[in-house]
């Protein structure tokens, strides 16, 4: 576990570091590679492993793993709908299964481990509205539980990394396809502002939503309307491209770095003051980062990469100060 001494704060600071050396990385089976081995060598989580969606089965799967148990990884297939022992996987946060023995139970199969565990801990991988995979721990009988802070820290961990599977591993063919129209239309937008000899700007938002419970009407009266303002304020500017419910990439042609930047403030002070101005609303945080062509980059993944980079700083930025 961390360092008993290290204030959690100060472990949260190292970790989102870690969160931006991952993002520099292009290549996501070392990015899984690099979450691993963070588990096992900062946070010292000996058996540790990462479940993805795999389109052909329909369910998600170990895909990469540290010194996790061989029967479960061979033979841990499940959905958001199977239940582990009779319990429920958690869709919004850490579900934690104790006390499981030798014998565990996935669906309606049972099968032997080569140790009693004493829990499985399933971490999420969440944007708002998609689960991209799971922290998968497991601890034996013979070893401690997760600690608190520890678990805190994980969780804290998961949340930064998430987007970073959204970039490199979508889940579905569609979402893969989603981005190469991305890149396409990047590329188009370069090759015009090159062409014409005007800039191009980008930009993208996060939505973070903070209410304790919120229902899924609610929620989706929320979105229907912060999305209805970005589409009114900049639809007409240029492109809008929504990647998930909560984060969306806009790209303006024929505008300089100082507009992107004013329009993009603008936006963030109307939505923030129109949802947060009721304590009965749900309280909203925007974040948002923005570039421009040619002082940022000559091709599309430059102009992505970037992006991503400044918008996990600004979360890191974020999370650093209230906790």
């Amino acid at each position: 576990m961390p360092d008993k001494n290290l204030n959690i704060s100060e472990a949260a600071l190292q970790l989102t570091e870690v969160v931006s050396l991952i993002n520099q990385v292009n290549d996501f089976s070392i990015a899984l590679d690099m979450i691993l081995d963070t588990c096992v060598e900062y946070l010292k989580i000996p058996h540790v492993g990462v479940a993805r969606f795999k389109e052909d089965e329909e369910k998600f799967q170990i895909v990469k793993s540290r010194n996790f148990d061989q029967n479960l990884k061979d033979r841990f297939r499940f959905n958001l709908f199977t239940p582990i022992n009779n319990f429920v996987i958690r869709k919004e946060r850490t579900s934690a299964f104790k006390n499981l023995g030798s014998r565990i139970q996935i669906g309606n199969e049972r099968f032997e481990l080569e140790s009693a565990f004493k829990t499985l801990y399933l971490l999420p991988f969440r944007f708002h509205e998609q689960i991209n995979g799971f922290l998968i721990i497991h601890i034996y009988q013979s070893e401690d539980d997760l600690s608190e802070s520890t678990l805190t820290l994980l969780e804290s961990f998961v949340n930064l990394v998430a987007p970073i599977f959204h970039v490199f591993g979508p889940l579905k063919t569609h979402k893969r396809g989603g981005e190469n129209i991305i890149s396409k239309i990047i590329k188009d937008r370069i090759n015009e502002a090159r062409l014409g000899l005007f800039p191009v700007s980008f930009a993208i938002f996060r939505i973070q939503l903070w209410q304790e419970m919120i229902s899924s009407v609610a929620l989706q009266d929320t979105v229907q309307t912060y999305q209805q303002v970005f589409e009114k304020r900049l639809g007409q500017l240029g492109d809008v491209i929504w990647l998930t419910l909560d984060t969306a990439f806009f790209i303006f042609p024929n505008a300089d770095l100082f507009t992107i930047e004013s329009l993009c403030s603008a936006l963030k002070e109307e939505i923030e003051s129109n949802f947060n101005r009721q304590d009965d609303q749900v309280e909203i945080n925007v974040k948002y980062v923005s570039i421009s062509y040619p002082q940022s980059g000559k091709e599309g993944y430059d102009i992505i990469n970037q992006l991503w980079l400044r918008l996990f700083d600004e979360l890191q930025a974020d999370f650093a100060t209230n906790h």
